[in-house]
């Protein structure tokens, strides 16, 4: 391949622009970014013509290639998007994700794409020089196969198809509930409300109020008359 870049005149413009070498996940083919010759408009996502002429002649030595690819983009250090809610991050991931619809529109297949990410300025390509524009670039990966089936293994199901097993060992199986009996209401006993009459209500927690004289006291008044008063 890097062969082809050097013999291929559209390509000796940005010799000093591309990177190709051997990675554990594959053929990593760097796009170099250059003050001179930026594949992106300042501070922007937007495809310079020099960036589409690199890309469209990428395009051409990928699609002869079976591999899937993956597209990571790059920043320096510096932020170089004044911006809260736009930073390196967004702007890495922005950019490579423009180069993936370049190459859609240049007849790449769309499941030759295995993954796009941002990774900012966390994978220099020259520690020693931070801010360096070497730094901003765009990585294409002809992926192994190895790392591919790593990749997919790696890659979390959507949520709705992920199902718990069901347990084979009937010792696992989570004991059947008893059923539970449901007491038995009684039906309340009626109250009798109807009204009483006078003799009823008399007789109702009547207590006796008659005062009886012992059979002596009756005898000691009968043989002495005087003593008729009755003792405190």
């Amino acid at each position: 391949i890097k062969q082809a870049m050097e013999e291929d005149p559209n390509f000796r413009d940005f010799k000093d622009n591309v990177i190709v070498e051997q990675s554990p996940e594959g053929l990593k083919i760097q796009l170099i970014d250059d003050d001179k010759l930026p594949m992106f408009e300042p501070k922007s996502t937007q495809l310079t013509q020099a960036g589409e002429k690199i890309l469209r002649q990428m395009v051409v030595v990928i699609k002869e290639m079976p591999n899937r690819i993956a597209i990571t983009g790059h920043s320096e250090a510096t932020n170089f998007v004044e911006s809260d809610s736009n930073t390196n991050w967004e702007v890495t991931a922005n950019r490579a994700n423009s180069a993936r619809r370049f190459f859609m529109l240049n007849n790449l297949e769309e499941d030759r794409v295995a993954k796009v990410v941002g990774r900012a300025d966390r994978e220099l390509l020259d520690p020693k020089f931070p801010t360096s524009p070497r730094n901003r670039r765009v990585e294409v990966v002809l992926l192994r196969a190895a790392y591919l089936k790593t990749l997919e293994q790696h890659t979390p199901a959507p949520q709705n198809i992920i199902t718990v097993p069901k347990p084979t060992n009937q010792k696992d199986l989570a004991p059947a509930a008893k059923p539970v009996a449901k007491p038995t209401l009684k039906p309340e006993e009626k109250k009798d409300d109807a009204p009483k009459t006078k003799a009823e209500k008399s007789n109702i927690n009547e207590i006796s109020t008659e005062f009886k004289i012992p059979d002596s006291l009756k005898r000691s008044l009968s043989r002495d008359p005087s003593a008729s008063a009755l003792p405190p």
